[in-house]
């Protein structure tokens, strides 16, 4: 048997040039990290290919999840669905939480609307996260439909979905804010990294707070955590980000090759 190992993904190669460039920028700037100028750059890039108003990075994905969960009192019940990275439930659990778990879509494999609804008019429920599967929208107007009637915030957990370019894609769809993730396989990557988009100006600026250890203006006003994306985290974000489109046609293409590899 052979030893050989065959990945079904690898980290995409970034343009070297862009890479190096923005590198030494990063040296002769010495500066580093504390919401430098390439952090700043990457999350106005990211506004734009996605149409949310405010990107807020972050070190990596899972930071903008425990983030959102940091904003509900101890012992919140989050409604959420357990076809997902282990890290949207782990987010709950860590902050003090009880992750409710809905039935998934057979069809879509995301949160089933009817199964959120059906906790909703049975138990007491302070928000809901969902996951958009694969990068495949949540059913987003009838879950947003419910969080507004039971008038309680709509989350996503967006990690797949750096697509939103795509015409009438509407990642943040129904919801207060949603979390991406920038590991080094994702479509688009920093390495590690992730952000928090919304259209919420007041939260964009607390999660800007929060992760500075919850200093604003050099004063300490609420809790926060270190959750700061690096300048050269950025640059690799920056090295890479306008090749999405082209990483999607290339995987849409292996897409084909493995279903006529393997039909039948």
């Amino acid at each position: 048997m052979s030893k050989k190992k065959f990945f079904v993904t690898r980290p995409r190669r970034p343009n070297l040039a862009k890479l190096i460039f923005g590198i030494i920028g990063v040296v002769l700037r010495n500066l580093y990290t504390n919401d430098g100028p390439r952090v700043r750059q990457l999350e106005r890039e990211i506004s734009t290919l996605t149409r949310v108003k405010y990107v807020v990075c972050m070190a990596n994905g899972t930071l903008p999840l425990i983030f959102l969960m940091s904003r509900h009192v101890p012992n919140s019940r989050i409604v959420t669905t357990p076809f997902s990275f282990v890290a949207t439930s782990s987010a709950i659990s860590n902050a003090n939480h009880h992750p409710i778990w809905a039935d998934i879509d057979g069809l879509t494999l995301n949160i089933s609307a009817a199964a959120v609804a059906d906790i909703l008019n049975s138990e007491k429920v302070d928000a809901i996260l969902a996951t958009h599967v694969f990068g495949n929208l949540c059913d987003s107007s009838a879950l947003g439909d419910l969080a507004k009637s039971h008038k309680i915030p709509l989350y996503y957990d967006a990690a797949h979905c750096m697509n939103s370019n795509f015409d009438n894609y509407d990642i943040l769809a129904s919801a207060d804010a949603c979390t991406m993730s920038f590991h080094a396989t994702k479509i688009f990557s920093t390495g590690e990294g992730g952000a928090l988009l919304t259209n919420n100006q007041d939260l964009a600026e607390a999660a800007r707070v929060w992760r500075n250890f919850g200093i604003s203006n050099g004063e300490i006003v609420s809790l926060g955590q270190n959750a700061k994306m690096s300048e050269l985290q950025a640059v690799l974000g920056l090295s890479n980000i306008r090749s999405v489109g082209a990483e999607i046609r290339r995987r849409a293409k292996l897409r084909k090759v493995y279903e006529s590899a393997l039909r039948g």
